[in-house]
């Protein structure tokens, strides 16, 4: 539905909507992780991180370019 939608403005809100879950908990997760990194070694945090990454890999494979908004969100997590 995101996809098809034509009008960018409302694309990107529309995306936002639905990625606001995945992530609130990615911040959680690495706000907690910046305290104390051995959280992410725990498998409750490490199924989180999988799940949010694989909801953005589903996000992204639908979506196609209008997916750069979200990757801008989370790609410098990412790499630290």
């Amino acid at each position: 539905m995101i996809g098809a939608e034509g009008e960018a403005s409302k694309r990107e809100e529309y995306l936002a909507r639905l990625m606001a879950p995945p992530n609130a908990t990615w911040q959680t997760i690495l706000a907690s992780a910046q305290g104390n990194p051995d959280v992410l070694k725990a498998p409750e945090a490490t199924r989180s991180i999988q799940n949010v990454l694989q909801t953005n890999v589903s996000v992204c494979s639908s979506l196609g370019q209008p997916y750069a908004q979200q990757f801008n969100v989370i790609f410098a997590d990412m790499l630290q």
